[in-house]
């Protein structure tokens, strides 16, 4: 019916206009309810499985970690350099005064606390991963 993955996951979904029910997005993938009228489908449960908590934090932290002497380079590549035009985009809507103290969560390498430095603000970054923080090439991550 609208609105429902029918065949999932061997169909793509249909765009439904006119929707009166949750998305089977969100239903189907997400919380791993069966939206679906045909029993030979089964929902996915996207997080049996994935660490929890301070596992996931951990978890998290080593994949950062390991990834951080070659974050930069990755990134470019990966967003065909957008990543430079999206921290500038960022810096322009911000729009605060010279000055201003920008705090940076999951700052990584610090690209957008140099983008910050850079126009005169005041950035303070942090990173849950520790090699982030060491490859940065910023003093709003080092002192």
């Amino acid at each position: 019916g609208p609105g429902r993955f029918e065949g999932w996951p061997h169909q793509a979904p249909q765009q439904v206009t006119g929707q009166t029910e949750p998305s089977p997005t969100l239903l189907g993938v997400n919380s791993g309810i069966n939206v679906s009228n045909d029993p030979s489908t089964r929902a996915i449960n996207l997080d049996e499985g994935l660490p929890q908590g301070a596992e996931k934090a951990r978890a998290v932290r080593h994949m950062f970690d390991t990834i951080s002497p070659r974050y930069d380079m990755v990134n470019r590549v990966m967003t065909f350099r957008l990543d430079v035009a999206w921290r500038k985009r960022t810096f322009k809507a911000l729009a605060l005064p010279a000055g201003s103290v920008v705090l940076d969560l999951a700052a990584g390498t610090g690209d957008f606390c140099r983008e910050l430095e850079q126009r005169g603000l005041k950035p303070i970054g942090m990173d849950l991963s520790f090699g982030m923080l060491h490859h940065a090439r910023t003093k709003a991550l080092t002192e």
